[in-house]
């Protein structure tokens, strides 16, 4: 079994990276991978496009918040353009633009414009007519793993437990930066967002595999969400830990979870992208 649908989440403001971001959106941020024996330049979204097309995704929706239609531009068929690099001899440039044009043409892409998002849990609630009754993949836009395999993995143990959703843990040292959870094997017992006392040091990367019962805990936290509290995707996974049926991959030390939303991290991510991609 396979899973065909992804959510991609690009709402964000991006103010952990202006200026850039005050123009350029934030996914837009360019990298520097290998291609073959020479290397290309990608904004990152696209990135995580084709890593997510190689895993066998077809059916993708973009959940876009304010002035992000250079991403729209950035997916727009512009074959002419490759045949007018083509008949200036530059076969080399456009030889990777059409390889991603005909990923983007072997899709069917879905936009949604979501220009005032409560947070993460209101940009995933909305794509609800996205995925309708089916299983999907969640990613942030600003997010990978340094693994050729961790996807197809997580996916596996998604069918096998027969979940209702896959969280990828990843043990970090601050890990009251993030959302944290913990684990019995590979049953996920227990979650909560930023905590404030060591609970775990096991903290969810935002790339997970989820069933449509998503969205009813969505609805949920919606209902109960009091003035000025963040929606947070993290409160609708607690509802679905309580039924028993949210498992887990831990990821190995070697496989690091890349992040482009602060400039730190971003530099981080350029340097291994240029030096360790694919991934090794």
């Amino acid at each position: 079994m396979r899973i065909k649908k992804a959510v991609i989440t690009a709402a964000g403001f991006g103010t952990r990276v202006l200026p850039f971001s005050k123009s350029v959106p934030k996914e837009m941020l360019p990298i520097i991978i290998k291609d073959g024996k020479k290397y290309i330049v990608k904004p990152y979204i696209q990135f995580i496009f084709e890593n997510l097309y190689d895993n066998g995704i077809r059916e993708f929706c973009f959940v876009l918040g304010k002035n992000k239609s250079e991403i729209v531009e950035h997916f727009t068929l512009d074959y002419p353009f490759v045949e007018y690099l083509e008949k200036k001899g530059k076969s080399n440039m456009a030889r990777p633009l059409k390889r991603f044009y005909d990923k983007v043409r072997k899709s069917k892409i879905s936009w949604i414009l979501n220009p005032i998002s409560k947070g993460f849990g209101h940009s995933v609630l909305v794509s609800e007519s996205f995925v309708e009754n089916d299983n999907f993949v969640l990613c942030a836009s600003d997010v990978w793993v340094t693994s050729e395999t961790f996807l197809k993995e997580a996916i596996d143990i998604f069918f096998k437990e027969k979940s209702d959703a896959t969280l990828i843990l990843r043990k970090m040292d601050n890990w009251w930066n993030y959302g944290i959870a913990k684990i019995d094997g590979t049953n996920v017992t227990f979650v909560k967002e930023k905590p404030k006392k060591f609970i775990s040091d096991l903290c969810i990367v935002p790339i997970y595999i989820f069933s449509c019962k998503i969205f009813d805990a969505l609805r949920k936290v919606e209902i109960e969400l009091k003035d000025g509290e963040e929606f947070e995707l993290t409160n609708a996974i607690e509802k679905l830990v309580e039924t028993g049926n949210v498992s887990c991959l831990v990821l190995k030390n070697n496989e690091r979870w890349l992040d482009t939303g602060l400039p730190e991290k971003y530099k981080e991510v350029l340097d291994i992208a240029w030096e360790e991609y694919p991934w090794r």
